[in-house]
C-alpha cells in the first residue's frame, strides 16, 4: 500500500509549528527564565537554586515542571550567582533584566553521579523518591553502542531485553516477560515521545521509528506500575528528544561502515532561536545482512521544535517521516544452523519474504504554568503507517499483507502542587488526566505466488476508539516520606467488518468492559539518600487484530479478553554522592489472568486465546560507580545490572496438554550486563560492555532449551576540538568480540523445532563525526 500524505496533516504541520513562533507576554520587571541541562539539553524541574543577591545573602528558588523559576523584583539592582546542587555556578545574568526572559543553562560537575530527575509517574521527582522501580538510559549509554538500534543500551536495564533479527531489523522488546505474546513487533508495552503518544490503539508500538541519533533520554516504567499511561501490562517506555542550544547554530554529519556491508549516515541541523531551538535530522542506514534474505534499509527525516514562550509556557512539536523495509530469513532448526547457519529457508527466499513500513507521525504539546503550583501539559497527534509485507515459511504459513492504518488523538495531564514548609511539614501533589486515541486500520491478505498476491484470503477494515482516565496523588511528609494512590479507567471498542474466500462475512461493533486499575505505593528515606519502597498495582492488556483475527475458522475472534495483572513489588535504592555509588534492588510478583498465549498448528500458524495465567516472580538489581582522578585527568565508570526469573504457567491448557508449572518460553533464568566507560584527557574514552543470558526454554513444554552465551563489545573514540568552531570524532569499535555462537530473536514454539534466528558473530564497524558550530 503506497502511503499518501493527506492535505490536513500539511495544514496540521504547518498550523502547529507556524504556532511556536507566538510570543507571550512576561511579567514585568521580574528577572525570569528556566534551568537546562546543557549536557542532555533538558529542563531541570523542581530543582532547588540559591541566588547569590550580594555578600552573604542568599534567595532560595524552585524550579517548576518546566525548570522555569522567577526571581522578585526587589533585587533588581543586584548581581546575581546561581548555584545549583551537582553543577557549576551561574554568573552570566544581566544586570538589566526587567522583562528580560532567558535560558540559563547549567553544566553538571565532570565525573560525578548526580540525582536524575524522572517523569514517569507524571509527578517529576528524582528517581530514588519515586516509589517504583524506574529503569533510565542518559545520553552517554546510548551513545557507547554502534548506534544502529537501541537494543544494546536497552539490554544494560535490569527486566528489560530487546531482540532482533539483524541490524534493524524485525524488532521485539520484553519488559519482565511482556514478549511472551509478541513473535513479532513490540505489543503489550506503551510508548510516548515527549509525552506524545507513539502506541496505536490496537496495542501495537512503532519501535523502528526511534533512532539512538535522535534521543537524549529514556526512561522505562516496568509493568503494571505504569497503569497511569493506560492499558499494558508490560509498562511504558518514555523518549526525550535531544534539544538545541538557543543562540547556536551548528551542523553535524556522521558516516559509518562496518561488517556485512553496514554503512550509516546522519546528518543534523541545529537552529537556535531566541528561547527555544529547531532541529532538522536525517538518517540514512543499509546493510546486506548476517543471512540470506535479511537485508535492510531505513530513510528517515525528523523535525522537532522547542520553544519556551516565557516562563509559564512550553510548547514542542514533533514531525518525522519514516520508510524502511528488512528481510524476513524465517527461523532455522538445529540441524539447518548446524549444517549453515547463515542461511534462509528456502521458501522465504522463492517469496521475497520481506516487510516494507512508511510511517508519518506528527505531534504538538504545550505546557503551562498557573500560580499556585497549577500545571497542564496537552498533546496532539496525528500518525498514518502503510505496509506491504510478503512472509511465509511455507505453504500452509505464508501470504501476501496489505495493511494502512491512520489515527489521531490526544493526552492531557494536570497537576496541583503543594510544597511542604517549616511550619507545614506535609505537601501533596494530585495529578489528573485523560487520554483518548481513535485510528482507522485495514488488512488486506491475498495467498502468495512467487513473491506477489495470488488468489484473495480476507479483508478486514476495523475502528479503533479508546479512551482513559487516571487520577494520582502524592502526599510528601518532609524529604522522608512519600505515599502514592491513584487509579486509571481504560475502555476500547471495535468496529469490524469484514469478509473472506469462503464468502463469509462480518460486521459488529465490539466494546471491552471498563477497566478499573488502583495501584499504591510508599517510599521511605530510611538514612540520608536511602530510600525503601513498597507498590501494588493492577494492569491490564487488551489483545490485538492480529491475535483476533482467526484463520482457522475463517473468522474474527471476538472471544478473546483483555488480560488482567496484579503486581507486589518491594526495593531499595540508594545514592551515595560523596562516593560517586548509586545502588538498587527490589523483588517483585506479578500474576496474570485470563492471559492471552499463542499456540501453533500442525501448519506452523499461530492462534491466540485466554488459556488461564501465569506467576511471575523475579529479582533485579543495578549498581554503578565512578571513580576519578583530577590530577591525571582520568576517569572510570563502571556498573552492573541484572535479573533472575522466575516465571511460570499458574495454569495452562492446550490442545489436551497441561503446561502448568512449566516455565514461560523466551524469559532466560536470569541476563546480566556489566560495563565500563575508561576517559582519558577527555580526548580518548574506552567503553566494554559484557551481556550474559542464561538458558532459555523455547516452547511450553520445556523440552527445548538455549544454550547460555556471553557477548563481549567495545567501543574506542577519540574526541577533539581543533579549533573554535570544529568538532570531530573518530571511533571504531567490535561487537561480539569472542564469536559466540547465539540467537538474539527465537522463534518460540517454532513448528518442527525452526526456533533459531541466528545472529553475527565477530563484527566490525567505524565511524567519523564531524560538528560545526557557528
Amino acid at each position: 500500500m503506497k502511503l499518501e500524505i493527506p492535505k490536513k496533516f500539511v495544514a496540521f504541520i504547518a498550523i502547529a509549528f507556524a504556532s511556536l513562533f507566538t510570543f507571550a507576554q512576561v511579567e514585568k520587571c521580574l528577572l525570569s527564565g528556566c534551568l537546562i541541562d546543557r549536557v542532555s539539553g533538558e529542563a531541570l524541574p523542581f530543582t532547588t537554586i540559591y541566588s547569590e543577591l550580594e555578600r552573604d545573602t542568599m534567595l532560595q528558588v524552585i524550579t517548576d515542571a518546566n525548570g522555569c523559576f522567577v526571581i522578585p523584583d526587589e533585587v533588581k539592582s543586584m548581581a546575581i550567582r546561581i548555584q545549583i546542587a551537582g553543577y557549576e555556578s551561574i554568573v552570566s545574568i544581566p544586570e538589566d533584566y526587567c522583562n528580560h526572559f532567558q535560558l540559563y543553562y547549567a553544566q553538571p560537575i565532570a565525573n560525578q553521579l548526580s540525582e536524575v530527575i524522572v517523569s514517569g509517574f507524571q509527578n517529576a521527582s528524582t528517581r530514588e523518591k519515586i516509589p517504583a522501580s524506574i529503569g533510565y538510559l542518559k545520553r552517554d549509554i546510548i551513545q557507547g553502542t554502534d548506534q544502529t538500534s537501541l537494543q544494546n543500551s536497552l539490554n544494560t536495564i535490569p527486566g528489560v531485553i530487546m531482540e532482533s533479527r539483524g541490524y534493524g531489523g524485525s524488532h521485539r522488546v520484553s519488559i519482565r516477560g511482556s514478549a511472551l505474546r509478541s513473535p513479532f513487533a513490540v505489543r503489550n508495552i506503551k510508548m510516548y515521545l515527549e509525552g506524545i503518544p507513539l502506541t496505536s490503539p490496537d496495542g501495537q508500538a512503532p519501535m523502528e521509528l526511534i533512532d539512538p541519533f535522535d534521543i537524549s533520554s529514556i526512561e522505562v516504567i516496568k509493568g503494571p506500575a505504569g497503569s497511569v499511561w493506560g492499558s499494558g501490562n508490560g509498562g511504558a517506555m518514555l523518549f526525550k528528544t535531544k534539544k538545541v542550544n538557543p543562540g547556536v547554530t551548528s551542523v553535524q554529519s556522521g558516516i559509518q561502515a562496518g561488517s556485512y556491508d553496514l554503512y550509516r549516515m546522519t546528518n543534523s541541523a541545529e537552529i537556535g532561536l531566541t528561547n527555544g531551538g529547531l532541529r532538522v535530522s536525517h538518517i540514512w542506514q543499509d546493510n546486506a545482512g548476517y543471512r540470506q534474505q535479511e537485508s535492510n534499509h531505513k530513510n528517515q527525516v525528523s523535525l522537532s521544535l522547542t520553544k519556551f514562550l516565557n516562563e509559564k509556557n512550553k510548547l514542542f512539536a514533533f514531525g518525522t517521516y519514516y520508510n524502511g523495509n528488512w528481510g524476513l530469513p524465517g527461523a532455522l532448526s538445529t540441524s539447518q544452523v548446524l549444517d549453515d547457519e547463515r542461511q534462509a529457508v528456502q521458501f522465504s527466499k522463492d517469496n521475497n519474504a520481506s516487510m516494507h513500513r512508511q510511517r508519518v507521525l506528527s505531534g504538538i504539546s504545550h505546557s503551562h504554568y498557573f500560580k499556585g503550583r497549577f500545571r497542564e501539559t496537552t498533546s496532539l497527534y496525528y500518525y498514518s503507517t502503510a505496509k506491504s509485507n510478503p512472509y511465509g515459511t511455507s505453504s500452509g504459513n505464508s501470504g501476501f499483507k496489505d495493511e494502512g492504518a491512520d489515527g489521531f488523538g490526544g493526552r492531557t495531564d494536570w497537576t496541583y502542587e503543594m510544597l511542604a514548609t517549616k511550619k507545614r511539614p506535609v505537601g501533596a501533589k494530585i495529578n489528573f488526566g485523560g487520554e483518548w486515541q481513535s485510528e482507522k486500520f485495514n488488512i488486506l491478505e491475498d495467498k502468495i505466488h512467487n513473491g506477489v498476491p495470488g488468489d484473495f484470503k480476507y479483508l478486514y477494515d476495523i475502528g479503533y476508539i479508546t479512551s482513559m482516565a487516571f487520577v494520582s496523588a502524592d502526599l510528601i511528609y518532609t524529604d522522608r516520606v512519600v505515599i502514592n494512590g491513584g487509579t486509571s479507567i481504560n475502555q476500547t471498542s471495535q468496529d469490524v467488518r469484514g469478509r473472506n474466500a469462503a464468502g463469509f462475512t462480518f460486521d459488529t461493533t465490539a466494546t471491552w468492559q471498563s477497566q478499573l486499575l488502583p495501584r499504591a505505593a510508599i517510599s521511605v528515606r530510611a538514612y540520608k539518600q536511602l530510600h525503601v519502597f513498597a507498590s501494588l498495582s493492577y494492569g491490564n492488556a487488551n489483545p490485538t487484530a492480529f491475535e483476533m483475527v482467526d484463520y482457522e475458522n475463517d473468522n474474527y475472534n471476538l472471544s478473546l479478553k483483555p488480560e488482567r495483572g496484579i503486581n507486589k513489588e518491594v526495593g531499595i535504592k540508594h545514592f551515595i554522592s560523596k562516593i560517586n555509588l548509586q545502588y538498587e534492588v527490589n523483588c517483585y510478583l506479578f500474576e496474570l489472568h485470563d492471559a492471552i498465549l499463542s499456540y501453533t498448528d500442525t501448519a506452523s500458524r499461530n492462534f491466540y486465546q485466554n488459556a488461564g495465567g501465569t506467576k511471575q516472580s523475579g529479582v533485579e538489581w543495578t549498581v554503578s560507580k565512578i571513580f576519578n582522578s583530577k590530577r591525571y585527568r582520568l576517569n572510570l565508570r563502571v556498573w552492573n545490572s541484572g535479573s533472575i526469573y522466575d516465571y511460570q504457567f499458574a495454569s495452562y491448557f492446550v490442545g489436551g496438554k497441561d503446561y502448568t508449572n512449566k516455565f514461560l518460553p523466551g524469559v532466560p533464568k536470569s541476563n546480566v550486563s556489566t560495563g565500563m566507560a575508561f576517559t582519558i584527557a577527555n580526548d580518548f574514552q574506552l567503553e566494554i560492555m559484557d551481556y550474559w543470558f542464561d538458558k532459555t526454554p523455547l516452547d511450553n513444554s520445556n523440552t527445548n532449551w538455549s544454550s547460555p552465551y556471553h557477548l563481549l563489545n567495545t567501543r574506542l573514540s577519540y574526541n577533539r576540538i581543533f579549533i573554535e568552531h570544529l568538532a570531530v570524532q573518530v571511533y571504531a569499535g567490535i561487537n561480539n568480540l569472542l564469536d559466540t555462537h547465539y540467537t538474539s530473536n527465537f522463534g518460540l514454539n517454532g513448528f518442527g523445532g525452526r526456533f533459531y534466528n541466528p545472529a553475527p558473530g565477530i563484527n566490525y564497524y567505524g565511524g567519523i563525526t564531524i560538528s560545526w558550530r557557528f
